[in-house]
């Protein structure tokens, strides 16, 4: 989405308000000794909004199906793969060019869940006389059709395809976690092409930490899962080597923050708050020290692993000590071994047991080996010698405490002036119309970037009108802010990850009669970043208003009879893109305003950049108020909001980071400018300076959603 955001725009792979581009970024790994697998696309699911498609990909094209074989979306798909593939080669980025791209990925997870509920209408949308070669076509023939795409366009790199259906000429790779995910049950089924340490190497491509849905709490997220521990994540990191795992890649080992409008359906601004480094950059600990510690380990057999057959299905049961004292065989202990070319052995053990064990076995040389071995873990032994355990976490890696400055720089010059209100019919920017334009639709069309709408109709009432009600039909992951007159009556919110049809149902109070404005602010929070699988669709993606608008009440002089008016019936309708003063040039120009603060306000503020260490220490805004968008130095940094988890008093986000690169150092004073969409001021906002301190009096537990070890 962000290298062709509208239609008929040139294709750009620099990253939006950052002098970075895609080519800068690959350079940049290598320059730290790293390989790159490009995963191309173009849909990334990620929790990306819309899955990384550009929202006008599929905008009023009704036969178009994403995902599938279908030709609408496969002349889409194949201009973009031939035009990231070109630049990538005019940039000398392959490895058969010298270059750090040793893989390729082309799609991601296509499954056969939704075969079933697609085939009735690929059939109907392909069976036309100009499309009858695509009649029967299936899920897998759309697999088959993306290697075949891949192949041709760059022939000379190794291409996968990751959990799910899977091209002949591409490897099957994982993504998952858990032992039902990659490091057991997968690798022993031969992945789902069947062909895993048959002809093609194990490759795990989403070792998965999961990701924060605003609202919810760590113990019952609604979709997924919140995040694991050190302990479970080198556990299933040592299933998979000691299996015949070739590859290991963390989704994600840098948690990372959701700019702009990057976030799906309910996502979060801190994507991934248990990754090993914090959204800031800052090592979580102790999963960073312990993840580092496995892979000093694993590198250090790695010669052993790579010149050796795979033990795949060559466990060997060990024995453990009974509570009786007895040594018998186990079903929950094993081992697998790998022989080095010295007659020496790597061994790993394995302990599937709820309780504290002691188990034995024997090496090739005859020698007896007995190790105490923790609940749910697994060990790593060479030529009889421990080097690593999953269940035994070096204690520095554990003595931190955190530390934070507040007001770490005073912010300036405090402003605060109003969003006008609804869209006005004489606004070169507003459109009259019958109904409400679909936000997809307005946005696109208009070219504008936002996550805003205005709408506005004027109602005419006979007789006033009480105990109002108005039903609004809209989408899931929307806000939406009704006005009367200009004036706030409510705001209600959907912030699921998911979507479809959402009613919202707003009281109105008393409505006097006459002629009357109502005015709509039309909020999206994200496109849900499933397409084609899981039951999501592959359609169009709605937002905002997206159906009838009906105001209901009692008239208060007709004897209480009831009033019940469709506003979507032939009136007319303004929608306006955007915020009014969203635009850069017209916020600077308008942001020496002093009007008070209303509903829907923007704010804004000045600062001199603190001196602090960037490689330990991090910069955030302390934002406890309001929802919606905030800017550094024209930078939109995402979305924030002050909901709390659950009934807790615990905000789901409430530090948001400021990157050094998108501070002023020179003297220049930065500047941050806030939409708040519920009202009222930012004025409470503070900057805080935050670091972890090694310290041996403290403790950071490895445990799930620790809140100080992520800020």
């Amino acid at each position: 989405a962000a290298h062709q955001p509208f239609p008929g725009a040139d294709f750009h792979w620099s990253f939006p308000g950052l002098d970075w581009d895609l080519a800068s970024a690959i350079r940049a790994a290598a320059n730290r000794g790293l390989f790159v697998h490009i995963r191309l696309g173009p849909y990334i699911c990620a929790e990306y909004s819309y899955g990384g498609i550009p929202e006008w990909v599929a905008l009023n094209r009704p036969n178009m199906v994403m995902r599938r074989f279908n030709i609408e979306w496969m002349d889409v798909m194949e201009t973009y793969v031939i035009e990231i593939v070109r630049y990538l080669t005019e940039q000398q980025l392959w490895a058969y060019q010298g270059g750090p791209i040793v893989m390729g990925q082309i799609e991601n997870e296509l499954g056969e869940e939704d075969v079933a509920a697609d085939k009735a209408r690929l059939l109907k949308l392909n069976s036309t006389k100009t499309h009858q070669s695509f009649e029967r076509a299936t899920i897998q023939d759309y697999a088959d059709w993306c290697g075949g795409l891949a192949a041709r366009v760059a022939p000379d790199v190794v291409w996968t395809m990751c959990n799910g259906l899977t091209a002949p000429n591409a490897i099957n790779t994982c993504n998952g976690y858990g032992e039902t995910g990659c490091s057991t049950t997968w690798l022993e089924g031969h992945g789902q092409s069947g062909r895993i340490q048959v002809d093609q190497p194990a490759l795990w491509t989403e070792d998965e930490q999961g990701f924060q849905i605003w609202g919810e709490e760590a113990s019952s997220p609604s979709d997924y899962f919140w995040g694991r521990t050190a302990r479970d994540m080198t556990r299933e990191g040592m299933q998979w080597f000691a299996r015949g795992g070739s590859h290991l890649n963390y989704y994600m080992w840098y948690g990372g923050y959701n700019h702009g409008r990057a976030a799906a359906s309910g996502i979060s601004n801190m994507y991934a708050s248990d990754a090993c480094l914090c959204s800031s950059g800052q090592k979580r600990q102790p999963k960073y020290g312990h993840l580092q510690d496995f892979h000093k380990a694993i590198t250090a057999v790695a010669p052993t692993l790579l010149n050796s057959k795979t033990a795949l299905g060559k466990a060997h049961a060990i024995e453990y000590l009974t509570k009786d004292g007895q040594w018998e065989l186990g079903s929950k202990q094993r081992r697998f071994v790998y022989r080095q070319i010295d007659g020496g052995e790597v061994v790993f053990l394995e302990n599937d047991a709820k309780e504290n064990v002691k188990v034995r076995f024997f090496t090739s040389q005859g020698g007896e080996k007995i190790f105490e071995m923790r609940p749910f873990s697994a060990a790593l032994l060479v030529n009889g010698k421990l080097t690593f355990d999953s269940a035994s976490i070096n204690p520095r890696h554990q003595w931190y405490r955190r530390k934070s400055v507040n007001r770490a720089a005073k912010l300036l010059d405090w402003k605060t002036w109003d969003e006008p209100i609804g869209a006005d019919a004489s606004d070169e920017r507003a459109v009259v119309s019958l109904a409400p334009i679909e936000q997809t639709t307005l946005m696109m069309y208009s070219k504008t970037w936002s996550d805003y709408a205005w709408y506005d109709t004027d109602i005419n009432l006979d007789h006033s009108l009480t105990s109002a009600t108005m039903r609004v039909d809209a989408q899931k992951a929307s806000a939406i802010s009704v006005f009367l007159d200009g004036t706030f009556i409510q705001a209600l919110e959907n912030h699921e990850h998911a979507e479809g049809n959402v009613t919202f149902l707003f009281s109105m109070g008393t409505i006097d009669g006459g002629q009357r404005k109502l005015s709509f602010l039309s909020e999206s929070l994200g496109y849900f970043n499933l397409i084609g699988r899981w039951g999501a669709s592959t359609s169009a993606k709605s937002k905002g208003i997206s159906g009838e608008i009906i105001l209901s009440g009692s008239l208060a002089a007709s004897n209480e009879s009831s009033y019940s008016q469709s506003l979507v019936d032939g009136r007319e309708w303004r929608s306006y893109p955007g915020l009014k003063y969203e635009n850069t040039k017209r916020r600077r120009m308008l942001s020496t305003a002093t009007s008070p603060p209303n509903q829907c306000t923007w704010s804004s503020t000045l600062f001199g950049s603190p001196n602090y260490d960037a490689s330990i220490q991090s910069l955030f805004l302390d934002i406890s108020s309001g929802r919606g968008h905030v800017w550094l130095n024209d930078f939109d940094l995402g979305r924030y909001w002050n909901i709390t988890r659950g009934e807790t008093d615990v905000y789901s986000q409430r530090y948001y980071y400021l990157p050094k690169e998108l501070l002023y150092t020179n003297g220049t004073l930065n500047k941050i400018v806030m939409f708040n969409a519920l009202g009222g001021n930012n004025t409470a906002t503070t900057l805080v300076l935050s670091w972890l301190e090694s310290d041996q009096d403290s403790i950071m537990p490895d445990v799930v959603d620790w809140q100080d070890a992520c800020i």
